[in-house]
């Protein structure tokens, strides 16, 4: 086995230790991976909960992998879609309330009414 030094303690090493058994010193970082449920978990969260999404993107954003970052961008692309869809969905229940509210009080009889 190909043994290499620790450059904080200069004590052997393995070549696949990721934290030096002397010292306890980071010898290398190790690659951020995600697997296929992470990544569904991902875009569910980030389409459900949209908060949540913003927090992905900018966590898988700022990884070296450009796969992980195409995860990050999509989580943000989900969150933006499903907070339009909210939007939309909000000023429509407002808009049929609204006109079932108007329904109600103008078939009213004369000299009724809300106020």
């Amino acid at each position: 086995m190909d043994l290499k030094v620790c450059p904080f303690c200069q004590k052997s090493v393995s070549p696949n230790d990721i934290f030096c058994p002397s010292c306890g010193q980071r010898l290398r970082i190790e690659p951020f991976a995600l697997s296929t449920t992470q990544i569904v978990t991902t875009y569910l969260i980030s389409f459900f909960l949209p908060p949540a999404g913003i927090y992905y993107g900018i966590k898988y954003g700022k990884q070296d992998n450009e796969k992980i970052r195409s995860v990050g961008k999509i989580a943000i692309l989900l969150t933006a879609v499903s907070l339009v869809l909210t939007l939309i969905m909000i000023g429509l229940s407002i808009k049929i309330a609204n006109d079932i509210l108007r329904q109600t009080y103008l078939n009213l009889p004369e000299g009724t009414g809300i106020f």
